[in-house]
């Protein structure tokens, strides 16, 4: 089946996420626990850091505010002075975005503002708008100078099956404790250099319900629901025709009774080799709607 397939192209935080917020719902013995910390540890290859499910980091030196209702699904401590937080929410992005906005602002919070000049269309786009990085661009970054801290703010939808979608929130929090309060500055920040997805327009005939996706340093995707009386493969030669005009080489393809699937290779910036996706499956139960979604990592 597709999704089984497509299990193995989730980034692998995420994947570490699922199983301990699945484990955490079981009672485990703590040498059970311990042992299950390390092998995701060794799984992922970032020793140093911690998963801590369904909780925040003990002993924050931030006050973090939560949305009305939020969840916490767990942390990651990367290190002692940066983690990563991920909440499951009942708003949407944007009122997510402008809670923390408000909350933080008046808390003393500043915005750290981004040169980002390349502002360039990534994934799938309606009406040529930009649609990268969650949840068309509500990602939203501020600086405390009195912490020493940068809190990265990113609301999104995400797909937890082929009929539901959830609003999230991610909080990234660097802490800078070593450096002094004179030298820390809320300057402007360069952003990082991404590899671009194709920018992939839709045949006239599709309407597009929803887009979603990340875009970070080394791995991307963007989803995007298609309501249309095209077929699959129709979708697919439309888009894999984009993409190979935007470089990418097609390696491989799979069709099974709801969807259809292509492997890409392709070369970054660098000249570093990266491997791509594209598929489109038709939602369960749903006729004339499907989900789209491309990936590379």
């Amino acid at each position: 089946m597709y999704w089984k397939r497509f299990l193995r192209y989730l980034t692998p935080v995420s994947n570490a996420v699922l199983v301990l917020t699945t484990v955490a719902a079981v009672p485990t013995l703590e040498g059970e626990s311990k042992a299950l910390q390390y092998l995701l540890q060794r799984w992922l290859g970032f020793p140093e850091f911690q998963l801590i499910p369904g909780q925040l980091p003990k002993q924050l030196p931030v006050n973090l505010p939560l949305p009305e209702k939020a969840k916490i699904v767990g942390s990651i401590a990367h290190s002692a002075e940066s983690f990563e937080i991920i909440l499951d929410v009942v708003q949407p992005p944007e009122q997510a975005k402008t809670f923390y906005e408000q909350q933080l602002l008046n808390s003393g919070w500043q915005i750290q503002k981004q040169d980002d000049s390349s502002n360039q269309k990534s994934g799938f786009v309606v009406s040529n708008s930009i649609l990268d990085d969650n949840s068309t661009n509500e990602d939203m970054t501020y600086c405390s100078i009195s912490h020493k801290a940068i809190l990265s703010v990113e609301p999104a939808n995400k797909f937890f099956s082929t009929t539901e979608i959830r609003p999230e929130v991610r909080l990234k929090l660097e802490l800078s404790p070593s450096t002094s309060s004179s030298e820390f500055q809320c300057s402007v920040s360069k952003p990082i250099e991404k590899v671009q997805l194709p920018a992939l327009v839709s045949p006239s005939e599709v309407e597009i319900s929803g887009v979603f996706g990340m875009n970070l340093k080394t791995t991307a995707n963007s989803y995007a629901v298609l309501n249309t009386k095209l077929d699959a493969q129709a979708l697919m030669n439309n888009y894999a025709a984009q993409i190979e005009k935007f470089g990418w080489k097609r390696q491989d393809s799979k069709q099974t009774k709801t969807g259809i699937w292509n492997t890409w290779n392709f070369k970054d910036n660098q000249g570093q080799p990266k491997q791509g996706m594209l598929s489109i499956t038709q939602l369960a139960g749903r006729k004339n709607e499907y989900v789209a979604y491309i990936e590379y990592h």
